[in-house]
């Protein structure tokens, strides 16, 4: 069974569609997925408003949708899935992962997304 964006959509609800824009000491690395992370499964987490609210109040986004670390990599389909998830949760307006930050404490990858 080969699984769809919207077999995605109809179990985790709303996404938006990201784009890889993540860099390194101020370089874009377009085509590079390397991390520290070991090998395994992993989530997403972002610290961030509600933009579908009326509050200013930050929390903790976390999405449920696995990212795979293979042969210290990470998988760039699934992550951008993951954070167009999370994205999608929060209502920023953003579309650029910027970046992905493993946790070595909480063993999950934190993003930053610009606009």
């Amino acid at each position: 069974m080969i699984k769809t964006v919207e077999d995605d959509l109809m179990r985790y609800g709303k996404m938006v569609l990201m784009k890889w824009d993540v860099w390194r000491s101020g370089v874009p690395r377009i085509d590079d997925t390397e991390t520290l992370a070991p090998d395994g499964e992993y989530t997403f987490r972002v610290d961030m408003k509600d933009y579908t609210a009326d509050h200013d109040v930050v929390l903790g986004w976390e999405s449920q949708l696995p990212v795979t670390v293979k042969d210290g990599n990470i998988n760039k389909i699934q992550a951008l899935k993951a954070a167009g998830h999370l994205i999608g949760m929060t209502g920023y307006p953003g579309r650029r992962l910027r970046t992905v930050s493993w946790d070595t404490d909480t063993k999950h990858f934190y993003i930053g997304v610009t606009a």
